[in-house]
């Protein structure tokens, strides 16, 4: 609004409305959670609508060209969605996976043919397998340790983890992510044994090894952090498409 201002000249709070997106399968309490947060930055209840993620999709979707029409000349043309068509809007973020279906009624509204559905999914559940990982690997006690004695080098982990994760492809062989050394030094220290001499002794079936504060994960290993995420996804898409009802355009 400041930006705004030296553009545009002088205006007030009056002039704007607000729409805030918030997941399709959140419920009231959380709706009304955004509220008052965008009251507490300044917004106005009567300035303030929340509009459902899938819904704001959905605008769009209708604008894309995503069919080809044979004109009255016979000519064909490309085309938007007609009325009587069904797409469904699959949005996987980084908390929640949000599912809608729905119908195109006329030249500007829609129906929801099937109740939004989905689950906490997101991006963020790869992280959550790969801290198991770490607990797993280091013990609570030394990720605890570590997060509260050398913060900085924890998220400095966890960032290295998520461009790893951005960027990891079927034909990847192996991962590498630096461990701080710090976390190697407070597993000695509670061990009294190092963690590259204790590593081949785990259940990771030869997939993982340490070169000096290298950790090397390969392809299978770091692929199931996916699982949880995906197995999720697959199985709402599978029962979605079970319904005959439904043979939809789908939009990512």
């Amino acid at each position: 609004m400041t930006a705004l201002r030296k553009k545009t000249g002088p205006f007030t709070n009056d002039d704007f409305h607000w729409y805030l997106t918030v997941p399709a399968i959140w419920d009231l309490k959380a709706k009304q959670f955004m509220r008052d947060a965008a009251e507490k930055a300044g917004i106005s209840k009567d300035q303030l609508s929340l509009a459902l993620e899938p819904e704001a999709a959905s605008i769009h979707c209708r604008k894309q060209p995503v069919s080809v029409k044979e004109q009255p000349c016979g000519n064909k043309a490309i085309a938007s969605l007609q009325k009587g068509d069904k797409y469904m809007v699959f949005d996987q973020g980084g908390g929640t996976t949000d599912i809608t279906v729905h119908e195109v009624t006329g030249p500007s509204s829609v129906k929801e043919i099937h109740q939004a559905c989905g689950g906490y999914w997101g991006g963020i559940t790869v992280n959550g397998e790969f801290y198991k990982f770490l607990v797993k690997v280091f013990g609570g006690f030394v990720i605890n340790d570590d997060k509260k004695n050398h913060p900085a080098e924890y998220f400095e982990l966890m960032h290295n983890f998520e461009r790893n994760k951005t960027s990891f492809k079927e034909d990847t062989d192996k991962t590498t992510i630096r461990i701080p050394v710090a976390w190697l030094d407070a597993y000695e220290k509670s061990t009294d044994q190092k963690l590259k001499d204790v590593i081949p002794q785990m259940d990771f079936n030869n997939k993982l090894e340490l070169l000096n504060d290298k950790m090397r994960i390969k392809h299978s290993l770091f692929r199931s952090f996916f699982d949880y995420s995906i197995s999720n996804v697959t199985d709402e898409l599978d029962n979605l498409f079970k319904n005959k009802s439904f043979l939809v355009f789908i939009h990512y």
